[in-house]
């Protein structure tokens, strides 16, 4: 005889982003992926006040810088991955904002049309080509 039990568990879970940008996270067979394993980094914590320090993104062909960001030195390692989130992520900057938010989420903002615009682009089959995605 063949008996096997079923496990309830409740999870109490916050399904933030059900627009298409940033979730809903994979939940299945009793696991969660957090924010990390998909995004390769922590949400935003807290501030703290400290040291100031600018980070510089890729030059152009002139040797000049394309932009300075500004940032507290625990942001610093966060800011230089999010440069290279492009050829991670793809190309929408809405995705990539919404990922560095600790509560997920848009720019109030933004309208309805140009969300549904984004979320068809983040969601389509060609969306990740020429990203490091599946490789990593």
């Amino acid at each position: 005889m063949i008996c096997y039990l079923f496990y309830i568990y409740f999870l109490q879970i916050n399904l933030r982003c059900l627009d298409g940008i940033q979730g809903p996270v994979y939940i299945g067979s009793g696991c969660i992926f957090r924010r990390k394993a998909l995004n390769g980094f922590d949400p935003p914590k807290a501030a703290k006040r400290s040291q100031i320090v600018q980070v510089h993104s890729k030059q152009d062909e002139n040797g000049e810088d394309e932009s300075i960001i500004e940032a507290t030195d625990e942001d610093k390692q966060l800011l230089q991955s999010d440069m290279n989130t492009e050829n991670k992520f793809g190309k929408s900057t809405l995705f990539m904002n919404s990922s560095l938010t600790e509560e997920g989420g848009v720019d109030p903002s933004s309208t309805q049309e140009a969300l549904l615009k984004e979320a068809i682009h983040v969601m389509s089959c060609s969306y990740e080509d020429r990203t490091l995605w599946g490789y990593e």
